[in-house]
């Protein structure tokens, strides 16, 4: 599936695309895209992968983005 198809299709509560880049020290490493928002973040293991999904579901409601989207630095879609 292509990139641009991919981040069209949507979910009921947000759409998350991961990419898993390595598996090393027993976890993943790659970056999670937030399709409604287009933004794009680094994680380091899949329990901030699991805590940067949960906290955008958590503040989908409010005005701001999650802080977590918010600070981290924004990577390219490509990468």
């Amino acid at each position: 599936m292509e990139k641009d198809s991919i981040l069209k299709k949507h979910g009921d509560n947000g759409t998350f695309v991961v990419r898993i880049k390595y598996c090393q020290n027993y976890s993943w490493q790659g970056v999670v895209t937030w399709a409604e928002k287009q933004k794009t973040v680094p994680f380091r293991s899949a329990l901030e992968l699991v805590h940067l999904i949960d906290g955008a579901l958590a503040e989908e409601g409010a005005k701001e983005e999650p802080r977590e989207f918010a600070d981290k630095k924004e990577q390219s879609a490509d990468d």
